[in-house]
């Protein structure tokens, strides 16, 4: 391609303002499309254990532990290698994000419905707040205080902490309801299904 012609078609870039909004739109949204990405790779992960070994299905289907190393090493690639601001903590948030779903997986379904609830609320507050600062700095609403950052998203941060001290008490209550004959280790209650 001649300069000439390259030139040409930069002036018609820079002068295309529809143009240059649909590539920013699609370098923005860029992040949400690897996470797209990786939702579709774990919901596929699940139909690919037949191509396993049969010895390596066994395995799977039959040790819990086995299974929650596997859930843990797909934890940590989508959440510690993919997000950088999780990787600037370090791999320890990995550990404690992994504790919590232990903890979670033992919550009765309502508890637990309404946290999975919380967080996506809160995620949602999140892209708005994103896209509100976004229109910040594109000269908009400069003065204006924000609802969503200064109240929603602390009211939705104080009601995930509150349903998850209510349903962490929940889970210590069932473990010590158990009798201690039938106790179960607390590794054996974090990582077994069902022990009721």
């Amino acid at each position: 391609m001649p300069d000439g012609d390259l030139n040409e078609v930069k002036t018609d870039y820079e002068n295309n303002k529809t143009l240059k909004d649909l590539m920013g739109s699609l370098a923005e949204n860029e992040g949400r499309m690897i996470g797209l990405f990786a939702l579709l790779i774990i919901i596929s992960g699940n139909f690919l254990g037949d191509l396993f070994p049969l010895s390596v299905q066994k395995i799977l289907s039959t040790n819990v532990y086995v299974k929650h190393l596997f859930s843990f090493l797909t934890l940590f690639f989508f959440v510690y290698l993919t997000m950088p601001d999780v990787r600037q903590d370090g791999p320890g948030v990995v550990f404690i994000i992994y504790v919590i779903f232990l903890m979670s997986a033992k919550l009765p379904a309502a508890i637990w419905f309404t946290l999975v609830g919380l967080i996506t609320i809160l995620y949602l507050e999140s892209v708005h707040v994103k896209g509100s600062k976004g229109n910040k700095t594109k000269g908009t609403n400069k003065n204006q205080p924000n609802f969503v950052e200064n109240t929603l998203v602390p009211i939705t941060i104080l009601s995930i902490m509150g349903v998850t001290i209510f349903g962490f008490f929940d889970v210590i209550r069932i473990y010590y309801n158990i009798p201690f004959k039938k106790r179960p280790t607390l590794l054996h209650f974090f990582f077994e299904k069902d022990l009721k």
